[in-house]
């Protein structure tokens, strides 16, 4: 699944590819996921948040100083086999409250883990990268309910511009961490922090690069070794 960078005149496209072992192949899944409106593309992740062992495509809107951190959850059909895959209805639409007396706006980063071991995904959100934004993530249901989880992954007074998230059982409890990575400031180091899915700090990371490298950090996660 692929989604449109933060060009100027982007719109929120997002797009699925199938790999059959030699080559990418259109599924049929090719759609705006926001009015035109919310330009600077699209941040995209995969989830199974209503538990039917199928994955959500989960868009949040990309990083346009004038949009809202809203997310919408897709359900998808492939009954029709590969090229006539296609959007069946949107589960979940709903706009994140990251728990500020301003509003947070540039959008919202994505991702999706069960982070309280109940066998379904949930979203996890991290505020985009407004300069003035605090590293505040926010944990909600697929339906767009929210869990009550939110909290500020780096001290406020160092780390602004947001904060990058991603989701993954790290240690094999069969319960998602939260993996956070500091937004784009030209302060803010390399850190990476790993917090279980009520926000409580797990480890207090490592940078994953030298001090001078600046701007943050974005992550992911997955099994890259035997």
């Amino acid at each position: 699944m692929v989604g449109a960078g933060p060009g100027l005149r982007n719109t929120a496209r997002v797009k699925v590819l199938s790999f059959d072992g030699q080559r990418l192949a259109d599924t049929g899944i090719d759609f705006v996921a926001f009015p035109d409106s919310y330009k600077l593309g699209v941040k995209v992740a995969l989830g199974d948040v209503d538990g039917d062992g199928i994955l959500e495509i989960i868009a949040g809107a990309g990083p346009n100083p004038l949009s809202p951190p809203r997310i919408k959850v897709f359900k998808i059909d492939t009954t029709g086999g590969v090229g006539l895959w296609r959007v069946a209805s949107t589960l979940s639409d709903f706009v994140v409250n990251f728990g500020d007396w301003y509003p947070y706006l540039f959008g919202v980063n994505v991702a999706a883990g069960d982070v309280d071991g109940d066998g379904v995904d949930e979203i996890v959100a991290g505020a985009s990268p407004n300069p003035l934004q605090k590293a505040i993530v926010a944990v909600y249901k697929g339906d767009g309910t929210f869990t009550g989880t939110r909290f500020q992954a780096y001290p406020a007074n160092e780390y602004r511009f947001g904060v990058n998230v991603a989701a993954r059982d790290l240690d094999g409890d069969g319960i998602a961490e939260i993996i956070a990575g500091p937004g784009p400031s030209p302060f803010s180091e390399s850190w990476v922090r790993v917090f279980k899915g009520d926000g409580t700090l797990l480890s207090d990371g490592f940078l994953a690069f030298p001090e001078t490298t600046k701007l943050g950090v974005k992550i992911s996660s997955g099994n890259v070794g035997e």
